[in-house]
């Protein structure tokens, strides 16, 4: 098995179909189709389900994807630490996952100040939710967490940050709610909700309002707000989430703040127990020393 081959594999899944997949490895279908074929009998497994139109991932193509993609990484960060040794300059790729929260805002500005040092260092970003990304971090898909608390995080390396964010409705502007400056905690029981699919974070947030989800309007849940604006748009739920989920320069949904629940805080997080590459090092050792620029939402 050749790193080629798991690369072929990983395409064939973003792309779902073998055509399209050819297409984008510039190489012809059957070519492709005789890859996987030899892929699956060095595995004895069956990787993918064949469908009229598409592919679909067996359980044991699920294992092998996540696995290929650990493999495909520590490969990376093997040629950047061989690198190193041969050069002066900083290299490697840091892969970080974020939620939708005014932590995004954090990581950008210390991206940036880490860049203008280091412009050889590449940034992967996944905009996850906090119970995938602790996954991710168990599995080695990731290498840096920013995350939303509470959080169970005693099994990570944890930088607390002094900045917060708050919850809130957000509704379309034709909403009868459209002109409130805030919501009551009573103004949003009935409201027809999309509320956070953590439950962690969904069980402290209804703690906090003294509200159970069995006498709210649950329309359903989500774990990435960016996903669920058309329901709101087309006035199927509101979404109960925080303020920087709701990306810039959107003019046709406001957000609308709760009244009388507490701020959220934002942690960094990192497994524990691991080597990082030099440059992990250096961008959380710039965390460390620059949390004064995780501001409060009202100051960013």
């Amino acid at each position: 098995m050749e790193t080629k081959h798991l690369q072929y594999f990983l395409k064939i899944i973003q792309e779902g179909s073998l055509s399209s997949a050819a297409n984008k490895l510039h190489m012809s279908q059957p070519t492709l189709s005789r890859q996987l074929k030899s892929l699956e009998e060095e595995l004895n497994t069956t990787l993918f389900i064949r469908g009229h139109r598409e592919l679909i991932l067996t359980k044991s193509g699920k294992i092998f994807q996540r696995k290929a993609e650990q493999l495909l990484k520590i490969l990376d960060q093997t040629k950047s630490e061989i690198q190193q040794t041969d050069t002066t300059e900083l290299v490697g790729t840091i892969t970080i996952g974020c939620t939708q929260t005014n932590v995004a805002k954090f990581m950008s500005k210390v991206i940036a100040l880490f860049k203008n040092e280091h412009p050889s260092v590449k940034f992967n970003i996944y905009d996850l939710s906090v119970k995938d990304i602790k996954s991710y971090l168990d599995d080695g898909m990731l290498d840096i967490g920013f995350i939303m608390n509470p959080s169970d995080t005693d099994r990570f390396n944890v930088i607390q940050l002094d900045m917060v964010d708050n919850w809130g409705i957000i509704v379309p502007n034709y909403s009868q709610f459209s002109n409130k400056s805030s919501f009551e905690i009573k103004d949003i029981q009935k409201l027809p909700l999309l509320i956070p699919q953590n439950l962690v974070i969904q069980l402290d947030l209804l703690n906090q309002m003294k509200l159970k989800a069995n006498l709210m309007n649950v329309v359903g849940t989500q774990n990435l707000v960016t996903n669920s604006l058309n329901l709101c748009r087309q006035g199927t739920a509101d979404i109960l989430c925080t303020s920087g989920a709701l990306p810039e320069n959107i003019a046709d949904l406001k957000f609308i703040p709760i009244k009388s629940l507490p701020d959220i805080s934002h942690s960094v997080i990192w497994k524990k127990g691991i080597s990082q590459e030099s440059a992990t090092k250096k961008f959380l050792s710039l965390i460390k020393h620059n949390s004064n620029l995780a501001t409060p939402q009202s100051e960013i």
